[in-house]
């Protein structure tokens, strides 16, 4: 687990997990495939530019 997929997941968890309660199941399985989508990019995005030097981690 990288630092960003940690940052993210909570942002998301925080942001979502109030709301949770009073969502039918099939919307939480798209935020959570969201959310999920959005940390692959972030990840991704962060190992581009430790590669390329710009982000030392």
């Amino acid at each position: 687990n990288s630092w960003a997929e940690f940052v993210f997941s909570n942002v998301l968890l925080g942001s979502h997990l109030v709301r949770w309660g009073s969502r039918p199941p099939q919307e939480v399985l798209t935020i959570q495939a969201y959310g999920k989508s959005v940390i692959e990019r972030t990840n991704m995005l962060v190992r581009n530019m430790s590669l390329n030097g710009v982000l030392r981690t």
